[in-house]
């Protein structure tokens, strides 16, 4: 079972690091005037488990932070995956 927490575990890593990108890029292209990434693309990165570089891309770029929605969807991103995680951790890892 230690596969299926190491998979979710990268899983998590990499959608997360996508959207930290995702949001760097966006705020300079922002700063620049250049075209933008259209919104729903970060909420799929988010619902598939890059909550967590949603929101620490929120609070390093300063970005997107007076939106509710883009809130809503990296902090419910990462409780959803963290209480996963914790979950399988504890029923399959050995814990209890």
């Amino acid at each position: 079972m230690s596969g299926l927490l190491i998979g979710l575990f990268g899983m998590v890593l990499c959608f997360s690091l996508i959207n930290l990108l995702l949001c760097a890029v966006d705020k300079r292209a922002a700063q620049k005037g250049r075209r933008r990434i259209a919104e729903k693309r970060f909420f799929l990165f988010a619902a598939l488990g890059g909550g967590p570089g949603l929101w620490l891309g929120m609070r390093w770029f300063h970005h997107k932070t007076k939106h509710p929605l883009f809130w809503f969807a990296a902090v419910g991103s990462t409780l959803l995956y963290g209480g996963l995680f914790l979950f399988l951790l504890l029923r399959f890892g050995g814990l209890l």
